[in-house]
């Protein structure tokens, strides 16, 4: 086992290799295809930034998308570059499909809270701060907009920006740490790619 000098996160959305994805869709009509995910971590507690960018195929005739998410706020929705409106509950968004779009398009999700689950934001035994995913196997709804089932496989992207002297480990190939100078702090960005179509675990 690993020792780290600072806090970690350890993202653990994909790994295991699935056979060909079914027909049936968990949300009818549309499957997801990619997911290039921006997190932001605090220096302390559960509080994330994120910002989602979902991939996603339309295989019949529906006119609303809808993700999950649990209980974060959802600052804004769009597809394909343009701001949409949309319908939030307490678990799911709501976004209708304008008409014209392909069968393949981009809907970004921006949005904030306090995560409760999925993402595991604790205290280590040395005080320090830890993130961990753990999304199996619907659990990926409470920190990240999705098709969350275990049924709908895709290829993410992760982009995760952390206090610094936080080390960042992810599924993937391993793409690039480097520092970025800001203001008021300097924060650490690592990014790691999967580029195999596979299934959460």
């Amino acid at each position: 086992m690993q020792t780290y000098l600072g806090s970690f996160l350890s993202v653990c959305l994909i790994s295991t290799l699935a056979a060909a994805q079914s027909d049936t869709a968990y949300r009818r009509g549309i499957h997801a295809v990619d997911y290039a995910v921006s997190i932001d971590l605090p220096d302390s507690g559960s509080w994330i930034n994120g910002d989602a960018t979902l991939t996603l195929r339309r295989t019949a005739a529906v006119d609303t998308v809808i993700l999950d998410l649990r209980q974060l706020h959802v600052q804004r929705v769009t597809i394909d570059g343009g701001t949409t409106r949309f319908a939030r509950t307490d678990s799911t968004i709501g976004i209708p499909l304008p008409r014209g779009v392909g069968p393949i398009f981009k809907i970004r999700v921006v949005y904030d809270g306090a995560v409760t689950d999925g993402l595991i934001a604790h205290k280590d035994s040395a005080g320090r701060w830890t993130y961990f995913g753990d999304n199996w196997p619907n659990r990926l709804r409470y920190w990240i907009p999705s098709l969350d089932h275990p049924s709908e496989k895709a290829t993410i992207s992760w982009t995760v920006t952390a206090a610094i002297g936080e080390t960042v480990i992810a599924n993937g190939a391993f793409v690039e740490n480097r520092t970025l100078p800001m203001a008021e702090r300097r924060r650490t960005l690592a990014r790691w790619r999967e580029s195999s179509r596979l299934r959460r675990t």
